[in-house]
């Protein structure tokens, strides 16, 4: 048996990829229309384009330049993020000084003027796991 593949109009494919590249769903649009989803797919692709593509040019100029610059954002702070996790792990791991190198942090710690270091204590203050610094 085969099955019977549905006649369109050469119209109503255009205007189901108009609609999601207006915005609406595929999936919203193949439940309103009554054809099935990997048939819109197909169309939008043939149009030349995707159907996540096509949402996205949903947005105005001023949300894509937004978004451009939140992505960019996102990047340098997780770069950051990982730069400074990577910094608290490398003192949280310390054992004390090398061979003859005055401490950094904990008994013995000397700042420039002779006091304690003010960085055992934000590093205390950081490092809230139960891990040693």
């Amino acid at each position: 048996m085969s099955r019977k593949q549905p006649v369109y109009t050469p119209e109503f494919p255009q205007q189901i990829v108009d609609l999601v590249r207006s915005g609406r769903s595929p999936t919203e649009l193949a439940k309103e229309f009554g054809c099935h989803l990997s048939s819109i797919q197909l169309w939008v692709r043939k149009s030349g384009g995707s159907t996540s593509v096509m949402r996205s040019s949903a947005l105005n100029v001023a949300e894509q330049e937004e978004l451009i610059r939140l992505r960019k954002e996102n990047k340098q702070l997780k770069i950051e993020r990982d730069i400074l996790s990577k910094a608290t792990a490398w003192f949280a791991n310390s054992n004390g000084p090398m061979s003859g190198e005055t401490p950094v942090c904990g008994p013995g710690a000397q700042s420039a003027v002779g006091g304690r270091h003010d960085l055992c204590a934000d590093l205390g203050r950081l490092h809230l796991s139960g891990g040693r610094h």
